[in-house]
């Protein structure tokens, strides 16, 4: 049980955190979570649903299995994912070359670093659900 003086210390530390109150900072902030846009699912983007539905189609054409029916989705997602991963990583490349300083390109290399974590988690995922889609058959 959380103590009535421990609740009051909590409101008044939370009415503190009101976040940024500058115009400056509030134009950082509002860009935190949209660098990439790599943590949005696939499927969760409207132009990408209809070619994840017809590649997840042909992956589960010879399969009528339900159990195997959510691996040539999950294949289809992952591949999707890995094509985007790499159109991002293109033009941060472009960039890269077209930044003018030294500091400009390291900066590049180290984001291009960054984002191959969600090219990698892609390509793992997509290996298991190969590997769980080929043995079910």
């Amino acid at each position: 049980m959380t103590s009535s003086r421990k609740v009051d210390s909590n409101k008044k530390n939370a009415s503190l955190s009101t976040g940024p109150r500058s115009q400056g900072g509030k134009l950082r902030s509002k860009m935190n979570a949209r660098r990439h846009g790599l943590a949005t699912p696939i499927g969760d983007i409207p132009e990408q649903s209809s070619r994840l539905e017809r590649l997840a189609a042909l992956l589960a054409e010879d399969s009528n299995r339900l159990l195997v029916a959510e691996e040539p989705r999950l294949i289809a997602e992952c591949h999707l994912d890995m094509q985007r991963i790499r159109a991002i990583q293109h033009e941060m490349l472009r960039e890269m070359i077209e930044a003018d300083t030294i500091e400009g390109q390291k900066s590049s290399v180290s984001e291009i670093e960054k984002i191959d974590r969600y090219r990698r988690r892609a390509a793992s995922r997509r290996k298991t659900a190969f590997r769980t889609l080929f043995s079910k058959r």
